[in-house]
């Protein structure tokens, strides 16, 4: 329940979830002369000074909106205000130079690129350190192609051999490689 004035106003958080008037009635504070069609019928001196003094309201004053140091810690929470903090002070170090609205224009673009480009290295990095092996069943496949070896390159270095016999385990006939080599040219 909350005190307005001399009643009492309850505030059902689940019915009234997503009212921006936390529970009191809204009024429209412009009346008849926020409609065209009721301005056009014309206006008493009275409500001609009401529209002058309503449409001089509307305007801000230089300084406003205010960012008060209470407003920015409800706003941010202490993990936002703390990584903020660089951003904050070059923002104010662009101020002067090229106006409040394109440093956070700047602060913004800066920020998201920094972001970007984390995500872009994190990912460069995951994928060239963290690739899957036959040892782990976690990471990027990363295959990668041998270079060609064609005739007539400088890297070409002929055939390759065939593996030696101790290497084969014995799996080769020593007879079959000499019969072989009988029909060779």
């Amino acid at each position: 329940m909350t005190n307005t004035s001399n009643f009492y106003v309850v505030i059902n958080p689940f019915t009234m979830a997503s009212s921006n008037s936390g529970g009191v009635k809204v009024m429209n504070i412009g009346g008849r002369v926020m409609n065209e069609r009721e301005r056009l019928i014309g206006m008493l001196d009275e409500e001609r000074a009401w529209r002058a003094r309503f449409l001089k309201s509307q305007h801000l004053a230089p300084d406003e909106p205010l960012m008060s140091k209470e407003y920015y810690k409800h706003y941010y929470n202490p993990f936002r205000r703390f990584y903020r903090v660089p951003l904050n002070a070059f923002e104010r170090l662009l101020t002067p130079v090229v106006g409040a609205q394109s440093a956070l224009i700047i602060r913004y673009c800066t920020a998201k690129i920094l972001m970007g480009m984390c995500v872009v290295y994190g990912g460069w990095y995951y994928y060239n350190y963290n690739t899957a092996t036959w040892m782990r069943q976690s990471g990027w496949r990363k295959i990668q192609t041998r270079p060609a070896k064609i005739p007539g390159t400088k890297d070409y270095k002929g055939l390759e051999k065939p593996p030696k016999p101790f290497a084969t385990f014995d799996l080769i006939d020593i007879k079959q490689e000499k019969l072989f080599k009988k029909y060779e040219r």
